[in-house]
Formats: structure tokens, sequence, C-alpha cells
């Protein structure tokens, strides 16, 4: 599941992600501002996106960054 906001959103992963958590604990370290972990399975991102297309064009890059070494 994803939510996206204004400020940030998160993704909510299932019980048995397709996604290496070497990529997301790379993610996270690579920038510690943007990226948290919220429990096991949440991915919790801030950014600035008040358009739905920044919200859009964000995701899109999230997404490819979860995926890269996947």
């Amino acid at each position: 599941k994803i939510d996206v906001y204004e400020q940030g959103g998160r993704i909510i992963f299932e019980q048995t992600p397709n996604i290496d958590p070497m990529t997301i604990i790379q993610l996270i370290q690579s920038n510690p501002s943007k990226y948290k972990l919220d429990g096991q399975d949440k991915l919790r991102f801030t950014d600035n996106m008040p358009e739905a297309d920044d919200r859009l064009l964000v995701l899109n890059g999230l997404l490819n960054n979860l995926k890269k070494t996947n």
C-alpha cells in the first residue's frame, strides 16, 4: 500500500515483500533525514510535494530506487 501527501508518504509492505532488505537499508543510510523505517513493514519518506505531479515524480523515483538492485 502506498500513501503520498504534500509533505511525504509511506509504503506499507506485504508480509514477504519482493525487495531486498539491504536496498531499503542503503536507501535510509544514504538519506536518513528523508527516509525512515516505521516498524518492520513501513517505509516513511518526507519531501515537499505540493502538486500531484510532484508526488508522482518523487514516488516514481523512490520505486525505481527500490527495484534497482532487486
